[in-house]
């Protein structure tokens, strides 16, 4: 049974369909969670690792190594880097594509676990598996310039986070900032030495006096009691009247020898909000999580709460990642709805009816709705690349119903039979071509599904839109069309038709083919001219990684002078802030000091701003981060600066590549390694385009080592581990035991008055136990030698090696990248034993690039094989990709005069225009065939067939063109991401009508007789 027969018999029910599917898929839209990009699983695992303050080169030959050996045994890793400071390390492992990586994070603890007791004490290893969610999407703050820090913090962490959390959707809430409360017990030196005790004494009395433990239970009168034996601290009195011990017969309390009372715990970071010390109140959401749905649980939540904050606290939201979401769907969705008017306004031009118009356009909502649904089954969310994927398919959803349309006015016309009888007629005419053309479209994206790394993680959801859309149509216009034809069209349309389709333009198209058929060496020049064309314009582009987009806010990652305090870090950062508050575009930001908003290796050197512009007309993103660039870098020595928007700092930190530009220099003996990063730093900076350079060379401070002298301190019955254990407690204090206050435990530190403020001479004085109840200072058996700052120590895949790397600014990154390799290669000679091995975000452009030519060969192969099933010859598939090949000028040739890179979304655009060709080809040599089987010469039938398909050529491409418009101009930040891809796709399209029209015709008769058949 034909499809048209099958559709008309089942009316009631096939339309009842078409409204059910649009309705169910509308509902489907209201329950998609929604997101910036896909829920993408990134293979990598970091592992973080923290053994306190110990040098460099012995926590990497005593941590790192350890790590990267025990983990290199896991399956499916592919790559191993670490970057090692004092006392800790950060470890990335990168893993293949498409390994389930909760299974995979599980066999990295495990490996962990095995190796673990041969890690140095108190050594804390944290693991966690990198994705979307280790960034927060929405972030507030809390400041109060006369509230208590630490008032402020226990705000955030006893109140806000426990109702942030109720939040559907929120993984956690992570509070930064502010002060925590302990009790101090400042040990005095003097008062020790008076009664002779030691500071170890003193911290092992407070530690051994506040316990509680439960001894067990007993059963008296009835019940069940817990025993608990403690000797909690009640309050600071009772820490002052702990004996510490007892010399002759007289208790000696904490009191006599030292001071106690509030305190608070020594800070190494710091964080500030607009210029005001602030308290970051950052929100993580799940995996599955619908960050919109989560920003709105959040907001309504805190409007609630707001009556309840102190009147001096402030509460402000300095970061929401829905806003950008939101304003990248509005654009998106804006684009589909005027590229529908659009098209529906082309088919109006053409068919000249409302009612005709209107079949046609009722295949776009049921089509979307149809693919709606497919989304929510697959788990798929509503995010720029989805939305891209319906803005892109529109025009090719209406290509299918006016194809069947076109047919179906032209039987109607004919006036042959009644109606219902020239519909089935006109459907069943078109379907084997009408199957043939819409496989053609949609196998080219078969092959994206074996697509790996980023490209094919973000484009995936793109295709499976764009392929559910195309199979929804396809079946629109083969059950749902017929049966709407035959109870909408009447005689007026078919006058219409009429009207439309005869007309000067399809006579004068038959003189022109006439005479193009006569010069067949003409067409073969423009094959040639096409191809040589093509290969210059390609020449001639630049070529990028994912599109930019502006995002309304950038990451501004900064190091100051190796081993600057946190007191003159905060200093210079001062000049930073005053010119991010003197630039009109900037709205509010956020300031990070010792930590950084990805997390890793941070010095109280280091950090991050996240600063957001202002809404509204603005200059662009990128205009303002290289003006605020240029003031830092003429204003405020001492300070490296690097800038990135946020979706590009996060999608670089989760695949371990944050930099455009990273040249990675390995070598055994690392001081020539350095010398040769030096080097290509130099020479980095007089390439046109290049921002940001870096070294390398990161310098994590000076050290004082304290080197202990074993024949002085045997005669006191020391050792090195006694100076390690007082010096410690000397320092920052030991913090062994804690109070529980309320809801919260306050820690207890034992330190030495003023320790603090300790200096080289305060700690040769500092005095340790000896044998007899003596003590002795530290000068009297070790030396302070103070050593310049150590550098980080960075490796790949176990071997040592300096990262050179740099943004870019103004320019392509193939071609700022080409300019570097030639320019080193001409001015910077590369020792025998050292490696270079360009990385970084170039890389992954050439890995995707390769992958995306791979997908484009298998892509073609695919549509061979589909058009040798339907015309049973190998002529048609030829000249078709012939056709589909010339077609490549008009794609490249349109990203040339706009000036658009060819990146992965462009490159998505090219591999769409293979199958979009190919589907008009189909037509327009099925009625080449048909008319002669009809009797007409291979002239006539040719002449014939083109004037037929013509009007819907020309129809269907414009309709197609002008739906995509919006998305090619890119406004917005998420038309943007689709931008390449439209433009390509316009390109491509506009040049296949002039292409199919005059081109195909001459080429499809090369080698056949003017009366024969097709050739086998």
């Amino acid at each position: 049974m034909s499809p048209a027969l099958l559709g008309e018999r089942h009316a009631r029910a096939v339309l009842f369909l078409a409204v059910a599917l649009t309705a169910a898929g509308l509902l489907a839209a209201l329950q998609l969670p929604v997101s910036l990009f896909p829920t993408v699983s990134f293979p990598r695992v970091q592992i973080l690792a923290d053994v306190g303050d110990r040098p460099a080169d012995r926590m990497m030959v005593e941590v790192t190594r350890v790590l990267e050996e025990a983990v290199n045994t896991v399956p499916g890793l592919v790559n191993v880097r670490s970057v090692t400071s004092r006392g800790s390390c950060d470890i990335s492992l990168n893993f293949r594509w498409g390994l389930n990586m909760d299974t995979t994070l599980v066999l990295v603890e495990g490996a962990i676990n095995q190796i673990r007791c041969t890690l140095p004490s108190g050594a804390q290893i944290r693991v966690r598996r990198m994705d979307p969610t280790v960034f927060p999407v929405i972030a507030y703050s809390l400041t109060g310039p006369s509230t208590d820090p630490v008032a402020l913090r226990d705000l955030a962490l006893y109140h806000l986070r426990p109702l942030l959390v109720q939040v559907p959707g929120v993984a956690q809430v992570v509070v930064l900032g502010g002060q925590v409360r302990e009790y101090a017990v400042d040990a005095e030196p003097d008062r020790l030495l008076a009664h002779g005790v030691s500071l170890a004494e003193v911290r092992e009395a407070v530690a051994r006096t506040n316990q509680i433990s439960s001894v067990g239970r007993l059963e008296q009168d009835y019940q069940l009691y817990l025993v608990v034996a403690t000797g909690q601290y009640p309050d600071l009195d009772a820490i002052r009247h702990t004996v510490v011990k007892t010399v002759d017969g007289t208790p000696i309390t904490v009191g006599d020898v030292a001071r106690v009372g509030p305190s608070l715990e020594p800070q190494w970071v710091r964080v500030t909000a607009n210029g005001e010390p602030a308290v970051l109140v950052n929100v993580y959401q799940q995996r599955e999580g619908s960050t919109v749905a989560i920003a709105g649980g959040i907001a309504a939540a805190l409007a609630a709460y707001q009556p309840k904050l102190p009147p001096a606290v402030s509460l402000a939201k300095y970061y929401d990642q829905s806003e950008l979401i939101l304003s990248s769907m509005h654009n998106v969705r804006d684009s589909i709805l005027v590229g529908i008017l659009l098209g529906v306004l082309v088919l109006f031009g053409f068919l000249r009816h409302g009612r005709v118009t209107a079949i046609a356009a009722a295949s776009v909502p049921v089509s979307i709705g149809a693919t709606l649904l497919v989304l929510r089954a697959c788990g798929q969310s509503l995010n720029i690349m989805t939305l891209g994927g319906m803005a892109a398919s529109v025009g090719l959803i209406l290509d299918d119903a006016i194809v069947v349309i076109e047919n179906v006015m032209r039987h109607v016309h004919a006036g042959s039979a009644e109606r219902a009888g020239a519909v089935e007629r006109a459907v069943s005419e078109m379907t084997l071509p009408l199957v043939a053309s819409s496989l053609c479209s949609i196998v080219v994206h078969a092959p994206l599904a074996f697509l790996t790394g980023v490209t094919g993680a973000f484009f995936a959801p793109l295709s499976l839109t764009v392929v559910a859309a195309l199979t929804a149509s396809f079946l629109f216009s083969l059950f749902i069309v017929p049966p709407l034809a035959t109870r909408l069209l009447g005689a007026d349309e078919a006058d219409t038709a009429d009207q439309t389709r005869a007309g000067r333009l399809a006579r004068g198209y038959g003189r022109v083919m006439e005479r193009v058929l006569e010069r067949p060496a003409l067409v073969l020049a423009v094959v040639l001219l096409c191809s040589v064309g093509s290969w210059g314009v390609y020449r001639q582009l630049e070529s990028g990684f994912l599109p930019e987009m502006d995002e309304g806010a950038f990451v501004l990652d900064y190091f100051t002078l190796p081993g600057a305090s946190l007191e003159e870090t905060s200093a210079t950062l001062a000049r930073v802030e005053r010119i991010l508050r003197d630039t009109p575009e900037v709205g509010t930001y956020s300031l990070r000091t010792g930590l950084q908003l990805g997390g890793g290796v941070t010095e109280p050197n280091q950090g991050d701003f996240l600063v957001k512009l202002r809404p509204g007309r603005r200059r662009p993103i990128g205009d303002v981060m290289d003006g605020v660039r240029r003031a830092i870098e003429s204003g405020v020595p001492g300070i490296q600066v690097a800038f990135a928007q946020l979706m590009e700092d996060l999608i670089g930190d989760l695949t371990a590549v944050p930099q455009p530009v990273e040249i990675k220099i390995f070598g055994d003996d690392l001081a020539r390694a350095q010398t040769t990063a030096r080097r290509v730093a130099v020479e980095l900076r007089q390439v046109a385009g290049v921002v940001d350079i870096f070294d390398g060379i990161r310098v994590a401070g000076p050290t004082m080592n304290v080197v202990v002298n074993a024949e002085r301190a045997g005669r006191f019955g020391l050792a090195a581990r006694d100076v390690d254990q007082v010096i410690g407690t000397a320092l920052a204090g030991r913090a062994d035991t804690d109070v529980l206050v309320g809801e919260k435990l306050v820690g207890v530190r034992v330190r030495y008055a003023g320790a603090g403020r300790a200096n080289e001479h305060d700690l040769l004085a500092a005095r340790l136990p000896a044998g007899g109840g003596d003590s002795v200072p530290l000068g009297a058996i070790a030396d302070i030698r103070v050593e310049p700052g150590t550098t980080e120590i960075a490796r790949e895949n176990l071997k040592q090696m300096v990262a050179v790397t740099a943004r870019i600014e103004g320019s392509d990154l193939g071609g700022t990248v080409a300019r570097i390799q030639r320019r080193l290669a001409q001015t910077v000679r590369i020792p025998p034993d050292q490696d270079v091995v360009y990385g970084g975000l170039y890389r992954e452009q050439q890995t995707s690039f390769r992958g995306l030519l791979v997908v484009l060969g298998a892509a073609v192969a695919l549509v061979f094989l589909v058009l040798l099933f339907a015309f049973e010859s190998y002529r048609a598939p030829v000249v078709i990709l012939v056709i589909d090949a010339m077609s490549l000028l008009g794609v490249l040739g349109l990203l040339w005069l706009t000036g658009t890179p060819l990146n992965v979304s462009s490159f998505m655009g090219m591999i769409m225009i293979v199958g979009i060709v190919a589907e008009n080809a189909v037509f327009l040599i099925f009625y080449i065939e048909r008319f002669r089987r009809d009797g007409d010469d291979l002239t006539g039938a040719l002449v014939r067939a083109g004037r037929t398909r013509a009007r819907p050529i020309v129809m269907t491409t414009l309709a197609a063109v002008l739906t995509l418009m919006p998305l090619a101009l890119g406004i917005g930040a998420g038309a943007q991401m689709q931008k390449p891809l439209a433009i390509a796709v316009i390109g491509g399209f506009s040049l296949s009508v002039p292409l199919l029209l005059f081109c195909l015709p001459p080429l499809y008769a090369l080698g056949q007789r003017p009366g024969g058949t097709t050739s086998r």
